[in-house]
């Protein structure tokens, strides 16, 4: 069978092509391609931006597929319902899949809409190659459309539990849209044990039995790493893909350990990223720190997320932790030479201009190499999209915003939509004055004002491209 896997992105800006490294590859997608094509079926992938002619794109594909799979968030819905309109007017006779969080939380909506013809729910290796045979009886995850209309739902699988067993990703299928070939991202576990009510992951949870947070074993995870530098040899950084390293300390500790030895026998170390959650357990421990640099970690990502302890408690519901801890562990990381990024998110219902000063107040106390800054958005099923349901701040624009993360789109009562924007804009101003040069910071605040607006920042790439090839 023809198959064709569907990846949507917004506006994309690059001067190259449109996925900048393999880690932006979306996991999901690329295993369910994987497996399908191990099957036997003839599969093809597309990756498109808001800015792509999809006809044409299909045009390039050739014979016309059977099955086109989509996956997708929820701000990136409207978008897919474009490709799945442009699809059913190329493709009549093709059904179409949506898989992804926001098929899996708003199966009920996603399946009232007549250009879907069935939706994968949780994990979709094991389903979507029956869904992909034609079987009349779905058991696994599939929820579709039978001839007379009426929605079948298959019953729920339990989550994969060996994730060693997994067959690893085929890169190949997206080498023609990633333009940075040395960067690429290993999926190191699935789940996550925090119940973060901004995250989907609390609601994931629920949709299968089963232990939900699993890890592969360090010798699975060295196998794939040297599986992709035997087809990808320029290869220089890995990100270990996984909610967070932080919830097992003896297990990340394994895992240093076995990424150590696997860059004794390179001629070139490897490095690498990860998440990590700021558990006391882990912000305490120096032989963590010590083993992360041991293994060539180039930084890591570390989820901040708030400096108030009581959005943090009470509106993000985030582990305990104290802004004294993180500042004494990245103190830690800085004397041992590793960078820490901090991922920030404003914004967030009940959150106050007053909170957000708490958390600038806390970066620059951190002095963190560099900061992942977002603005709340409110995904479906998710604890907040509740509250900012029940609290009556969803107007509408939520779902027409073409810039997610990166524009408010809440109005708070103690911290207005416009002066989200503006402090947005100000943060590397603010938590980094005194702290870093002015250049790195007009610079920072210049790359959150074009995110914001990517018309304009489509402009400035285009032109500064001009100017290289002068």
């Amino acid at each position: 069978m023809k198959i064709v896997c569907i990846y949507s992105v917004g506006y994309v800006v690059s001067s190259g092509n449109i996925l900048p490294n393999y880690s932006d590859v979306p996991f999901g997608l690329a295993y369910v391609a994987t497996v399908l094509r191990k099957a036997g079926h003839d599969v093809s992938v597309l990756v498109l931006s808001r800015q792509s002619d999809i006809r044409q794109a299909f045009e390039s594909l050739g014979t016309a597929p059977q099955l086109v799979c989509l996956t997708s968030v929820a701000s990136q819905y409207g978008f897919i319902t474009d490709i799945a309109k442009t699809s059913k007017g190329r493709w009549p006779h093709a059904r179409i899949i949506l898989g992804g969080p926001h098929a899996s939380l708003s199966a009920e909506v996603v399946m009232q809409n007549p250009l879907i013809d069935a939706v994968c729910i949780g994990e979709g290796e094991n389903s979507v190659i029956g869904y992909a045979a034609g079987r009349e009886v779905v058991t696994g995850n599939i929820w579709y459309r039978d001839a007379s209309g009426a929605v079948r739902r298959g019953q729920q699988d339990e989550y994969i539990q060996d994730l060693d067993a997994l067959v690893f990703p085929d890169r190949t299928m997206w080498d023609r849209w990633v333009t940075d070939r040395s960067i690429h991202a290993v999926s190191v576990g699935r789940g996550c044990y925090n119940n973060c009510s901004y995250c989907s992951n609390h609601a994931l949870r629920n949709l299968q039995t089963g232990r939900y947070q699993r890890f592969r074993s360090p010798e699975s995870i060295v196998s794939e790493i040297r599986f992709i530098l035997q087809g990808y040899p320029e290869t220089k950084t890995v990100y270990l893909e996984a909610e967070t390293l932080s919830v097992d300390p003896e297990y990340t500790i394994r895992l240093c350990d076995a990424l150590t030895g696997l860059n004794a026998t390179l001629p070139s170390k490897l490095s690498f990223v990860a998440n990590f959650s700021p558990t006391r357990r882990f912000l305490a421990s120096d032989e963590l720190v010590d083993k992360l640099v041991g293994a060539n970690f180039g930084f890591i990502n570390l989820g901040l997320e708030s400096g108030s302890r009581r959005i943090r408690s009470e509106i993000m519901k985030r582990p305990p932790y104290e802004n004294s801890e993180i500042i004494a562990f990245c103190g830690r990381c800085k004397r041992a030479s590793l960078p820490v990024r901090l991922f920030v998110l404003m914004g967030t219902p009940g959150e106050t201009i007053e909170d957000h000063r708490k958390t600038v107040e806390c970066v620059r106390e951190c002095r963190p190499s560099s900061v992942n800054l977002s603005i709340f958005y409110p995904y479906p099923g998710t604890g907040l999209h509740k509250l900012a349901l029940t609290s009556g701040l969803l107007t509408g624009r939520e779902a027409v915003s073409g810039v997610e993360r990166q524009r408010a789109v809440l109005d708070l009562p103690g911290f207005p939509r416009k002066q989200i924007d503006r402090e947005y804009l100000l943060f590397f101003y603010r938590a980094f004055k005194g702290r870093m040069g002015m250049k790195t910071i007009l610079i920072e605040t210049l790359r959150n004002f074009l995110g914001m607006h990517p018309g304009l920042k489509k402009i400035a790439v285009k032109t500064l491209s001009t100017f290289k090839r002068v």
